[in-house]
Formats: C-alpha cells, sequence, structure tokens
C-alpha cells in the first residue's frame, strides 16, 4: 500500500514538474467537489437524483481516490486534472467529453462509447486506454509527449475499438488503435 502511495504521488509530481504548457493553477481535489463526488463514486445514487441527465465537472483535480469497476456515463470535464495509477479503473464509460484535460499517470476507462477529448495533454509514461470493444473515440487538436526518444519512456493513449486522431500533436507518445 506504501508502495502504491509513493507512485502516485512520484507520478504526479513528475507529470506537473515537467508539464510546460499545463496551466499550473492548483484545482480542488474532487473529494471537495461534495454531490458530484459521490455521483462519481456512486452513479446509481446520480441516476436516482437526476436521471441521464449531464454532468459537468470544471476545474478538478482527479486524483487520490479509487474510482474501481463503476459506470459513468453523460459527463463533460473541463479544465480537469488526472493523475494517479491505476487509481481509475472504470468498467465502462459512455457520452464522455474531456475538454482542455491533463492526463498523468496510468487510466482504464473500461469499455468506452463516444469520448471526445477535446484540446487535452499528456505527457511522459502516461497511459489512457479503454477495454477491447470500444468504439467511437475521438481526439480532436491534442498533445501528447513522450520524455525522449527511448520507447520504454514513452506514454500510450488511444483505444482497442475505434479510435479516431484529428490535429493532434504528438511526439514520443503512442497513438492507434490497439
Amino acid at each position: 500500500m506504501k508502495r502504491r502511495s509513493f507512485l502516485n504521488w512520484a507520478v504526479i509530481f513528475f507529470g506537473l514538474t515537467h508539464e510546460k504548457d499545463h496551466a499550473m493553477r492548483p484545482k480542488q481535489n474532487i473529494k471537495y467537489f461534495e454531490k458530484i463526488f459521490s455521483y462519481l463514486s456512486d452513479p446509481e445514487l446520480r441516476l436516482r437524483e437526476n436521471g441521464d441527465d449531464l454532468l459537468v465537472i470544471k476545474n478538478a483535480e482527479i486524483s487520490g481516490v479509487n474510482f474501481i469497476e463503476l459506470s459513468w456515463k453523460n459527463i463533460h470535464f473541463v479544465n480537469c486534472d488526472f493523475l494517479g495509477i491505476y487509481e481509475i479503473k472504470l468498467k465502462d464509460l459512455k457520452n464522455t467529453t474531456f475538454e482542455d484535460c491533463f492526463f498523468s499517470g496510468v487510466i482504464s476507462w473500461g469499455k468506452a462509447d463516444s469520448l471526445r477529448y477535446v484540446r487535452c495533454k499528456a505527457q511522459g509514461r502516461t497511459i489512457v486506454l479503454d477495454y477491447s470493444g470500444s468504439k467511437n473515440v475521438r481526439f480532436e487538436d491534442c498533445q501528447f509527449q513522450g520524455h525522449d526518444e527511448d520507447k520504454n519512456n514513452w506514454g500510450g493513449i488511444g483505444s482497442r475499438g475505434d479510435a479516431s486522431f484529428f490535429k493532434c500533436n504528438i511526439k514520443c507518445f503512442l497513438n492507434r488503435r490497439l
């Protein structure tokens, strides 16, 4: 447990201290978005209280909390930072947009359907993927930057299903349908 915690903070520190273009203003941790945090942690509560209404989350840091084997849908993340290793490992993710978001760590969306990344950034050994059978995953105007030419330090972003990349700037980063 202590090792995983150390690794989480190492990825957060390494990712944030080396991101040149990322806005460094602090964001509030998702735990302090009380109702939104409850909805992310318990999708059934959200469904009972709001049905399938779009959930908009702005200026949040999603880190330090495990979201494991959950089903998320109809979410719009705006200017959010996703940081950490193996903290997000969803069952599935549907109808979700990431706008101006930053990713650093290892993230699994589960089976993805209708995801859109707009002007998002990732760097280093960050891995953001989904499960086989995912579809309609679209990256637009994103920037993905690995640390150097050594493939062992590259990150990866994409889909194990259907993915499209439009006007993305990608260097030393694997991007593809896997």
